[in-house]
C-alpha cells in the first residue's frame, strides 16, 4: 500500500536520520515528529553491595539454619560469651536487609532470600546508596522502562498519534515487583558486579507526559511498505513492528496514513526548500561541517561577536562524521559517563542558568563563579569549554584542597551522548599541556586517551591496574563546547549526607548520591617519576 502524495513528506529537521535510514537502503517517503502520553512515575531504588559476612554475622545466620529449634539472639549471645547488645545490633540490620524474620517467639528465622545469598556467596548484601531514577509506562511498546532524567512534555503543536491509533492502554507502573526494577532498571543503576538492586519506593503520583517520536514511512529493498518510529537516535523496534503490521492491514488505513503524514504548508516550504530531499541532506551534512570548521579557525572572532547563546543538550548538536566509530568504542570501554568536578557553592549559578556554563559564557553574563582554575591556560580558543574527564574525576584538582581541608565539592556525572558530538574536542592529559596544542576533535584522538603509555607530568602512564574504561592518564580530558543543561546531568554525587539540603537549597531537583568513595584517591592509578 502506497501513500497518495504526490511529493515527498519529510520534515526537515529529520534530515539526518533520513540519510542514515538511505545509508541502509531504504527509500523514504514520508517521515515527521508526532506525539503521544505515556506515564512517569519517580521512584527511589536502594543499591546493595555483595560483601564477605563478619564473624557475627556468620554466627547468627548459621545459628538461623542448623539449629533446630532456633533460639533468640539473647540465648546465642550467652552462648558466644558476646555481649547481647551488639549481637542484636548485627541482627537488627540483617533484618532490616532481608536476611531474617522477626518471629513471634523473638527467636532467630532466616529469609529465603537471605538463605540463598549467605550459602551461596557466604556474603551479605548491604545497601550502599540510594538512586532516584523515572519509571515510564509506554503504551506504544507496552513496556515499562526506566530513566535517569525525567521525561519534558513534547510540544503540542505535534500531531498527536493517539489521534490515528489507539494507544491509550498502559502497563501498571503500580504493579511493579522488585524482581521487575532489578531487571529493567539493572543497566542505569548498577555500577559493579557485586551490587544488587534490593529495594524500592514510589516517591510520586503517576502522571501523563507528552513524549517526542519521530515516524518514518519507508520502502525497504524488496519495495515493501514499512513504518520505522525513533525516539531521538534510537529505533523502538516494537513500536515499529506494531505500526508496520498495522499499515499491512489493507487499504482501509490509506486515508488515515495520508492525514498522519501530511505536512503544513510551512512544514512543507521548509522541507522542499530544495527540489531532491536527498540532496538538501547532502548539503547540510556538508555545511554544518564547513560552518564548524570556520568557527575553530576564527573562534576568538566569533565569540566577541556573538549574541546570547543557547546551550543545547547533546541530542540536539550534529554527530560528527565519525559517529558511529565513536559510539563501538564507548560501547567498547563501556563508558557510561563524563565528570564534572565544581565547588558545592557553584551549585547555586548551575541551577539559575539551567546549565553547566564555559568561562566565556559565565564572563558574558556576569556570573560570578569560583573556578578550580580560571586562567585556562590551555589558550582562549578554548574558553568557551567546559572541562570534563572520562569515567573518574581527576583528583590532581583536588590535591591540597579536600584531601587538606573540608571545602565541599561535588561530583556532576553527565550523559556520555557528548562524546560524538561536534564541538567536543580531546587530550589525553591535561589539557593546559603545551598551551592546549595537543588537544584534538575525532575519533582518533579520543582514542589516544587509553594508548598503552601516555607521558605527562607525574612520568610514563601505563595501563596497568585500570579500568578498561578509565583513560591511561587520570588527567585526560573533554572539552564541551559552550556548556553543558542540567538536563543531561544523570545525578550530582556528595562526599556527605549533609551537604544534600544545600545541592537541593540550589536548585537541582535530579538524584543525590552519597558517596565517599567516588572521591577516593587511587594511587595505583598513577606512575611517578619514570
Amino acid at each position: 500500500m502506497y501513500l497518495t502524495f504526490d511529493m515527498k513528506q519529510i520534515d526537515f529537521r529529520l534530515s539526518r536520520l533520513v540519510h542514515k535510514l538511505e545509508s541502509q537502503g531504504y527509500k523514504v517517503l514520508a517521515g515527521r515528529y508526532v506525539r503521544y502520553n505515556v506515564q512517569q512515575m519517580l521512584v527511589k531504588v536502594t543499591i546493595s553491595e555483595l560483601r564477605k559476612v563478619d564473624i557475627f554475622e556468620e554466627f547468627i545466620l548459621s545459628t538461623a539454619i542448623n539449629i533446630v529449634p532456633s533460639v533468640t539472639i539473647e540465648e546465642l549471645a550467652n552462648v558466644l560469651g558476646i555481649d547481647s547488645m551488639l549481637m542484636r545490633s548485627v541482627a537488627e540490620n540483617l533484618q532490616s536487609w532481608k536476611f531474617l524474620e522477626l518471629t513471634s517467639d523473638s527467636t532467630l528465622k532466616i529469609t529465603p532470600f537471605g538463605k540463598k545469598i549467605f550459602e551461596e556467596e557466604k556474603s551479605v548484601l548491604e545497601p550502599s546508596y540510594t538512586q532516584n531514577i523515572y519509571a515510564i509506562a509506554d503504551p506504544l511498546t507496552n513496556q515499562i522502562n526506566f530513566d535517569n532524567t525525567r521525561l519534558q512534555d513534547a510540544p503540542l503543536e505535534l500531531k498527536s498519534l493517539g489521534q490515528f491509533i489507539a494507544i491509550d492502554k498502559y502497563p501498571d507502573i503500580s504493579a511493579l515487583t522488585i524482581a521487575d526494577v532489578q531487571n529493567i532498571a539493572f543497566d542505569i543503576v548498577i555500577r559493579e558486579k557485586t551490587q544488587k538492586v534490593t529495594s524500592y519506593q514510589e516517591l510520586s503520583t503517576i502522571t501523563t507526559v507528552r513524549k517526542k517520536i519521530s515516524i518514518f514511512y519507508l520502502l525497504d529493498s524488496q519495495d515493501q511498505c514499512i513504518i520505522k518510529i525513533f525516539s531521538e537516535d534510537q529505533e523502538l523496534k516494537i513500536a515499529s513492528d506494531l505500526l508496520t503490521e498495522i499499515l499491512s492491514a489493507g487499504n482501509e488505513q490509506q486515508i488515515v496514513w495520508d492525514e498522519l503524514f501530511r505536512l503544513s504548508d510551512a512544514e512543507i516550504t521548509l522541507a522542499a526548500s530544495t527540489e531532491d530531499i536527498a540532496d538538501k541532506i547532502s548539503f547540510d551534512l556538508v555545511l554544518a561541517d564547513v560552518c564548524f570548521q570556520h568557527f575553530l579557525l576564527d573562534e576568538e572572532t566569533e565569540l566577541a561577536n556573538s549574541s546570547e547563546t543557547k546551550i543545547l543538550p547533546a541530542f540536539s548538536r550534529y554527530n560528527t562524521p565519525d559517529a558511529e566509530d565513536i559510539q563501538s568504542f564507548i560501547s567498547h570501554r563501556r563508558i557510561e559517563k563524563l565528570v564534572h568536578l565544581t565547588r558545592l557553592e557553584n551549585l547555586n549559578n548551575i541551577c539559575r542558568a539551567d546549565a553547566i556554563l564555559s568561562l566565556y559564557q559565565l564572563e558574558k553574563n556576569n556570573i560570578c563563579t569560583n573556578p578550580f582554575d580560571g586562567r585556562k591556560s590551555e589558550g582562549q580558543k578554548y574558553k568557551n569549554y567546559v572541562n570534563c574527564s572520562l569515567t573518574y574525576y581527576n583528583f590532581f584538582m583536588l590535591y591540597g584542597l579536600v584531601h587538606k581541608s573540608d571545602e565541599p565539592v561535588v561530583l556532576l556525572y553527565i550523559k556520555p551522548d557528548y562524546l560524538w558530538k561536534q564541538g567536543i574536542e580531546f587530550c589525553k592529559f591535561n589539557a593546559a599541556t603545551g598551551g592546549g596544542r595537543h588537544i584534538a576533535p575525532g575519533y582518533h584522538t579520543l582514542q589516544t586517551l587509553f594508548d598503552d603509555t601516555v607521558q605527562d607530568r607525574q612520568g610514563l602512564q601505563d595501563r596497568n591496574s585500570k579500568p578498561i574504561n578509565l583513560p591511561t592518564c587520570i588527567q585526560a580530558e573533554v572539552l564541551i563546547r559552550d556548556g553543558i543543561p542540567l538536563a543531561d546531568i544523570m545525578e550530582i554525587v556528595i562526599r556527605s549526607p549533609r551537604h544534600e539540603q544545600n545541592v537541593r537549597q540550589a536548585g537541582w531537583r535530579g538524584n543525590i548520591r552519597v558517596s565517599s568513595r567516588d572521591f577516593d584517591w587511587h594511587s595505583e592509578w598513577i606512575v611517578r617519576g619514570s
